[in-house]
């Protein structure tokens, strides 16, 4: 993690994170190996600046690669044959944009636009095979092959407003709108996304709030079933 804060006023902060395992397993008993290597790296750039005094803006560029690998393999002479082999990786790439804008303390404006690159690669290669008096072993009724090889890419994007009102001393409403699209190989769609919100003060420190929206999330390209 490393920041600054600039002559003209603005914070900025660069964070760097890795995470990484690595699962090695070894039975010679008629042999059964194991494997397993994953790893995370993250970095993000947060850039938060006031072109004016009533206008605060937020800039967050970032990126993401995760990795997973694993090995399987198991032999038993007359008995059972099996080989797994398993790697995905991820990669995603995001910028965001976003403002607040506070005329006076009975207004509030917050507005922005998100974007995400996504690729994913999913690679498997698995193989069972069972003698016949074992085939009823843990559900596996017979040999079994699957072969996936599968890489996609995928936009994301996104854009929002919100305007928050003190009306009076006792009541304070709250509209916003939200535009969420997706764009890839197996999809292309948008989702609208309106919300409400009302406070009211019958009391002091007595508040009764109403709220009311639609909330929609997409799956990742990194979320899909692909093994199904």
């Amino acid at each position: 993690h490393y920041a600054w804060h600039t002559a003209g006023g603005d914070d900025i902060a660069i964070n760097v994170l890795w995470l990484g395992d690595d699962i090695e397993i070894n039975n010679n008993s008629r042999s059964e190996v194991a494997g397993s290597v994953d790893s995370s790296t993250y970095v993000w750039v947060k850039w938060d600046s006031a072109p004016t005094p009533d206008l605060v803006a937020n800039t967050l560029v970032s990126m993401a690669v995760v990795k997973n690998d694993r090995e399987g393999q198991v032999e038993r002479t007359g008995q059972a044959s099996g080989t797994l082999h398993d790697h995905r990786e991820f990669q995603v790439y995001s910028m965001q944009r976003h403002y607040q804008y506070v005329p006076d303390d009975a207004w509030l404006l917050a507005f922005g636009a998100d974007y995400r690159y996504a690729s994913a690669e999913y690679e498997s290669a698995s193989h069972v095979q069972f003698a016949p008096a074992f085939a009823a072993l843990g559900g596996t009724t017979g040999p079994r092959d699957t072969v996936v090889d599968l890489t996609l890419q995928g936009h994301q994007f996104a854009a929002f407003a919100n305007l928050k009102r003190r009306i009076t001393r006792r009541i304070t409403t709250e509209f916003g709108l939200r535009l969420d699209g997706q764009e890839d190989a197996y999809r292309r769609d948008l989702q609208f996304s309106p919300r409400f919100s009302l406070r009211f003060e019958p009391l002091r420190g007595t508040a009764i709030r109403y709220g009311w929206g639609r909330y929609s999330q997409a799956t990742g390209l990194h979320e899909l079933h692909v093994f199904d």
